[in-house]
């Protein structure tokens, strides 16, 4: 609320879908956000997501925004935009879908517990009128596009993992805490490949 000057109040906390209401907003809702192909077959069966929001705020003129707190540096922006972070975009469908449909989406954004004036995510321009201190502002062509391209992406991990098909792509930079650093293909595949360069 302190970053939109108080026109957005926080609404909902732990606002689920597609699960138990047990622990979550009693707004929650049962039902899961559902994805389909264009053309649906019997190979391409319609996925279906369940998750919990951290927060949803709104204000007294229709409109919400989403927040996920994270207690590190949230993820940028360039991450989202080339689908390979669908968390935000598909929270959003979710509430506008579900949960929200009469109301205008502002944006959703990683909220820092850490980090001062940290939104990082995805925002339309309209969020700059609420004086919400951000880059990268979307115009609605740019909005619809961001959305449609992470539910396209969805889909298409959707299809590799009912093929078994989880190839090797690690990304460019992996965090220095992770747990699996011990047993992680990264290093020993990022070894093979350097070798194979020098080798050329």
């Amino acid at each position: 609320a302190e970053k939109t000057d108080g026109r957005f109040t926080a609404r909902y906390l732990e606002l689920g879908f597609g699960g138990i209401k047990k622990e979550a907003d009693q707004e929650s809702t049962e039902w899961p956000l559902v994805l389909t192909e264009e053309t649906t077959t019997r190979t391409t069966l319609p996925l279906h997501l369940w998750g919990k929001i951290d927060r949803v705020d709104t204000d007294t003129n229709g409109r919400f925004i989403i927040y996920d707190y994270k207690s590190g540096n949230p993820p940028l922006f360039k991450q989202i935009q080339e689908g390979k972070l669908l968390q935000l975009p598909l929270y959003l469908l979710a509430v506008i879908r579900l949960i929200l449909p009469t109301r205008e989406p502002v944006g959703a954004a990683y909220y820092s517990l850490n980090k001062t004036n940290r939104l990082r995510g995805i925002w339309r321009q309209v969020a700059l009128d609420f004086g919400i201190k951000i880059r990268g502002a979307l115009d609605d062509g740019a909005w619809e596009d961001l959305i449609a391209n992470s539910t396209r992406q969805a889909l298409q991990y959707y299809r590799g993992i009912l093929r078994g098909d989880f190839p090797f792509c690690p990304q460019e930079q992996c965090s220095s805490y992770c747990e699996f650093r011990t047993i992680c293909r990264r290093t020993i595949w990022g070894k093979e490949a350097k070798v194979e360069n020098e080798a050329e």
